[in-house]
């Protein structure tokens, strides 16, 4: 169960990743970007390994606490202390990944945030563009079939215009 939270975090920074390509290229913006992705992938990873080995430590005590009551029962009344220690397993390990979740929900949203900030800085600068070529529409260059003004580069320089100020 664990490893698929894994997965799916990764699949997400990598979506992430491939969005923000997408959209700024290999600016400086983008670099930023992927850096703020780094780190807060580490932390996931770092917070993921700490929860794991909480969960190991608590279920090893676990286990001894289980073998220390069952010690001289019944078989019946070992089945029942099984049942006991594995539900005390099973809710830990519940409450981790949940934990782990969490953690990735947050990491997401800070994600989200800063990309929709570099998203706007982009609108802006496209906006400003369009504005000194006296256009009242921009569209998204895989939206046009044929014709039309590619304002791609002059984005471009001015987002490195910009950048620099």
């Amino acid at each position: 169960m664990e490893k698929s939270l894994f997965e799916e975090a990764r699949k997400n920074l990598a979506e992430f990743k491939d969005r923000v390509a997408a959209e700024f290229g290999d600016d400086e913006e983008f670099a930023r970007l992927q850096e703020i992705k780094k780190a807060y992938e580490n932390e996931l990873n770092s917070f993921a390994n700490y929860q794991r080995q909480s969960l190991a430590t608590y279920l090893q005590e676990l286990e001894k606490k289980k073998e220390e009551e069952s010690a001289g029962k019944t078989e019946a009344q070992k089945q029942e202390i099984e049942r006991k220690y594995e539900e005390l397993a099973q809710s830990k390990a519940t409450e981790i990944n949940q934990s782990i979740q969490q953690k990735n929900r947050e990491l997401q949203d800070k994600l989200d945030q800063e990309l929709a900030k570099a998203e706007e800085r982009l609108r802006q600068v496209i906006e400003t563009v369009g504005a000194e070529k006296g256009l009242n529409l921009v569209l998204v260059k895989s939206a046009i079939y044929y014709g039309g003004n590619d304002l791609t580069d002059d984005v471009i320089k001015k987002a490195i215009e910009t950048g620099k100020k």
